[in-house]
C-alpha cells in the first residue's frame, strides 16, 4: 500500500515527505520506483535519546484524537 502510494505520487509529480522508519529492506523497491520517476530520495537521520523517542511515540501512538488513516494517508 505504501508504494503504491509513493509511486501514485510520484507518477503525478508531487513532492513527498514521508517520516516512515526506513532500512535497507525498503531501499531497493524505492530506489527502482524513484528511478523509474527520475526522483532523488533524500535521507535526513535525527538521533537522539533512544528513551526521549520511545516515549514520544508511544504518546504519539497512543493519543485518542489520532484518526487510524493517519497511518495510510500520504501526502498529497
Amino acid at each position: 500500500m505504501f508504494y503504491d502510494d509513493v509511486q501514485r505520487l510520484m507518477k503525478e509529480k508531487k513532492s513527498i515527505i514521508s517520516d516512515y522508519p526506513f532500512s535497507y529492506k525498503q531501499h531497493d523497491v524505492l530506489e527502482k520506483i524513484a528511478q523509474s520517476y527520475n526522483y532523488q530520495i533524500i535521507t535526513i537521520t535525527l538521533i537522539a535519546d533512544p528513551n526521549v523517542l520511545y516515549e514520544r511515540q508511544q504518546k504519539h501512538d497512543l493519543d485518542s484524537s489520532r484518526h487510524l488513516g493517519q497511518f495510510n494517508d500520504p501526502l498529497s
